[in-house]
């Protein structure tokens, strides 16, 4: 800076005010302080992003804290996806996906004024796997003499590979629940050959 100029430099935001007087090259006298107050903007941070529930199968939620003075979010995923939020939403969920799907968000908040935009985050995060195995019955196949009182057929299944947390559900001709367990009544359906379905709800 030259005689005439002065650099002043803060690193800390706020208002700052800048007294300047000027003093006589004759007399020596100084003149009446003038103030010339200065607004620094503080930029803006980087969005801190975790991961939702991650028992979820098909979505992935992205939570964030508020990012102070920001005006918005622009979200970008690694499927090619984007969205734009404004300062009040700081969560976002991507829906329709796979079991053990993967997925990257960049984040970052946006803002008015003086700062551009903050800088970008990235987080992985990813959908449940589907429980190990698969559902098979373990009830043999079973044959009937139509019109003679039959109790009914406990029905009953495991998994293929790992070992059962959730609960079997079956469905079809003559299925009855009882006291939340699952039987076969041959009297209710009739002569015929009746397919039954067992499915498997993890935890």
């Amino acid at each position: 800076p030259t005689d005439n100029e002065y650099l002043v430099v803060w690193d800390t935001p706020g208002t700052k005010n800048i007294t300047a007087t000027v003093v006589s090259n004759l007399s020596g006298c100084p003149s009446e302080p003038a103030l010339a107050p200065v607004e620094i903007i503080a930029p803006l941070d980087a969005p801190v992003v975790s991961c939702g529930t991650p028992e979820e199968l098909e979505s992935i939620t992205f939570n964030w804290d508020p990012v102070v003075g920001a005006t918005g979010y622009e979200l970008d995923f690694s499927d090619g996806n984007s969205a734009t939020l404004t300062a009040a939403e700081t969560s976002f969920t991507v829906s329709g996906l796979d079991p053990g799907t993967t997925l990257t968000i960049s984040i970052y908040a946006t803002g008015t004024g003086p700062c551009p935009d903050g800088p970008t985050t990235t987080l992985e995060c990813s959908t449940a796997p589907c429980p190990p195995g698969l559902a098979m019955a373990t009830t043999p196949d079973t044959e009937f003499c139509n019109g003679q009182d039959t109790d009914l057929l406990p029905l009953s299944a495991t998994l293929t590979a790992g070992t059962p947390q959730g609960s079997f559900t079956w469905s079809g001709p003559g299925v009855v629940v009882n006291n939340g367990n699952f039987f076969f009544d041959p009297t209710a359906v009739g002569p015929g050959v009746h397919v039954l379905t067992v499915a498997y709800d993890g935890p």
